[in-house]
């Protein structure tokens, strides 16, 4: 068994409270779909995430920014996606595909999610929170998610040892995303800090995704679980 795999991604914005993100291309059935969304508002709220299920949510009044998550399995051909949200508000969407024989079906394990609460105070460099998956130790993606309400600041650091995936993924020009991965065989992890050019607060978030064999059996886990 080997770590999960991504195997496509894209970035789309809106400024709708029925936005259609897009889905990155080749999905294939029981693929696992990350959909990561960014909104200026800091109480928008994901009411209906359509194939969607919600995961968790970071939100930092003071930049009036959120980072919402949401996973599925996929289903042959998916490309978009159309929630609906609290506000029409400028949003931008994040999202990952990965690999269907490389993970334990979402549909048995679902990734698992870490935030701050409260959030950290404003700041130039700020740290994911640690997360310990529920899971046995195992072959895991780990992926630290951000973003930032401004005109004029963006990311400018990432995780030591982690790929960035996205590293100022912009909506607007007044609302940008960043998201960076890394393989790692271990119970718990916190990524490394992620840095800004200006002093804000900034939503924060550590997701986990189990690696497996695309049959539930990967590490006894998905096996088991339900």
């Amino acid at each position: 068994m080997g770590f999960p795999t991504i195997a496509g991604k894209v970035h789309s914005s809106a400024s709708s409270d029925s936005p259609t993100y897009q889905l990155p291309a080749g999905i294939e059935s029981n693929d696992g779909l990350l959909l990561f969304i960014s909104s200026r508002q800091s109480d928008m709220v994901v009411n209906d995430w359509d194939t969607f299920t919600f995961l968790g949510v970071s939100a930092s009044g003071s930049s009036a920014s959120s980072l919402h998550v949401g996973y599925r399995a996929a289903v042959a051909g998916d490309t978009d996606v159309s929630p609906s949200l609290s506000d029409s508000a400028e949003s931008g969407a994040m999202a990952l595909r990965i690999a269907r024989n490389s993970i334990e079906p979402f549909d048995l394990v679902p990734p698992e999610i870490a935030v701050h609460t409260p959030e950290p105070p404003p700041g130039t460099s700020h740290q994911p929170p640690v997360l310990s998956p529920s899971w046995p130790v195992d072959k895991v993606l780990w992926l630290a998610a951000s973003s930032v309400n401004s005109t004029s600041i963006r990311f400018s650091g990432w995780p030591a040892a982690y790929t960035v995936e996205y590293a100022n993924a912009e909506s607007f020009s007044s609302l940008a995303q960043t998201l960076s991965s890394r393989e790692l065989q271990i119970a718990t992890e916190q990524p490394g800090p992620i840095t800004v050019t200006g002093s804000m607060i900034v939503p924060l978030m550590t997701v986990a995704v189990l690696g497996g064999t695309g049959v539930g059996g990967g590490s006894g886990w998905g096996s088991v679980r339900f």
